[in-house]
């Protein structure tokens, strides 16, 4: 997990100084193979299945949560204080759960079904709805608008 989440994360490193540009590109990267593959959800689900009953996934999982949420937060704080909007702790929470329940069904889709989807429907839909979430439009830094 940890290495698909480094791997999401890069695409935002390398997307330049815009916090827009970022997260646009940290959602779409995320949506995208070679983060949204077969292999890698079905790895996930399988690691999934043990977080109930094993202490030790359990806390792995929740390592692995907190670190995207967390790093996900920053980037949409990061986009919020660029668009004049100053968002409390409590808010910024919020959001990045509803982001990060978008991109995880995404993902979860996107990477179990590829052929169910058109050319880069999942990371248009996860752009569009992490626009609509945050209240800022992540389709036009990805070429999209």
């Amino acid at each position: 997990m940890t290495s698909l989440i480094d791997a999401t994360f890069a695409a935002a490193n390398t997307a330049g100084k815009s916090p827009v540009a970022r997260l646009a590109a940290f959602v779409a990267a995320g949506l995208r193979p070679p983060i949204a593959d077969p292999d890698a959800v079905s790895l996930w689900s399988s690691f999934l299945t043990k977080v109930r009953n094993d202490k030790t996934m359990r806390a792995m999982h929740e390592r692995t949560y907190y670190d995207f949420r967390d790093r996900l937060e920053a980037l949409i704080r990061d986009v919020l204080i660029a668009s004049a909007h100053h968002p409390d702790a409590k808010e910024l929470r919020r959001l990045a759960i509803a982001c990060n329940a978008v991109i995880d069904g995404l993902w979860l889709e996107g990477g179990a079904l590829p052929g169910a989807f058109g050319n880069d429907e999942p990371a248009e839909i996860g752009l569009a709805s992490v626009s609509a979430i945050i209240g800022v439009n992540l389709a036009t830094e990805a070429g999209q608008a």
